[in-house]
């Protein structure tokens, strides 16, 4: 019977401290060539760090929001302006997420905005960082002479779940352990 709650105990303490919140970043990224291209831009953002919480938990993205502008440089379209999301410790394409920010079909400097869109409800799966450094690569969906094609800046609103490090579940776990204890004394 100890056994079974000392496990409780630990599941109910790594539950308390997976925390579900919302984490804006800035972003201001030139667009270049195609996805994976080396002259692109790529940026890393620890989430965990924005977030307030200590460093190296995992971190599940479950949703994203932007207030952005995008901006495509004729011929450019604004349409092919686009940002692929992955985990920047691991980052495999086939794990990654992109957005396109505009459906025009012309250049030009048009913003572009959308409330937190919550990738269950479009059958997209999560997006997990293994230590939460999220990255953000600027690329283009045709490649044409210019360089830079466009520019997308502005504010990205991640809604993600926090996830303790095993070590930190543990210890949460132990003080479980003992605030229990202590109550039944």
């Amino acid at each position: 019977m100890k056994s079974i709650a000392a496990i409780a105990a630990i599941a109910g303490a790594a539950a308390a401290a997976s925390a579900g919140s919302t984490v804006d970043i800035m972003i201001d990224i030139d667009t270049f060539d195609a996805l994976g291209a080396p002259g692109n831009i790529v940026e890393s953002f620890d989430l965990n760090a924005a977030a307030g919480f200590g460093s190296g938990n995992q971190v599940v993205v479950t949703g994203i929001g932007w207030d952005l502008i995008v901006e495509a440089f004729d011929p450019s379209w604004l349409s092919e302006a686009r940002l692929n999301f992955g985990d920047a410790d691991n980052y495999v394409l086939a794990d990654s997420l992109t957005l396109t920010p505009s459906g025009t079909t012309a250049p030009g400097i048009e913003p572009s905005s959308s409330p937190v869109q919550v990738f269950a409800d479009l059958a997209l799966p999560n997006i997990v960082l293994s230590q939460g450094n999220l990255r953000v690569e600027g690329f283009e969906s045709f490649v044409d002479a210019l360089a830079p094609n466009g520019n997308i800046s502005g504010t990205l609103t991640i809604q993600a779940t926090f996830v303790p490090a095993p070590g930190a579940a543990a210890l949460l776990g132990m003080g479980g352990l003992v605030a229990t204890r202590r109550r039944r004394a």
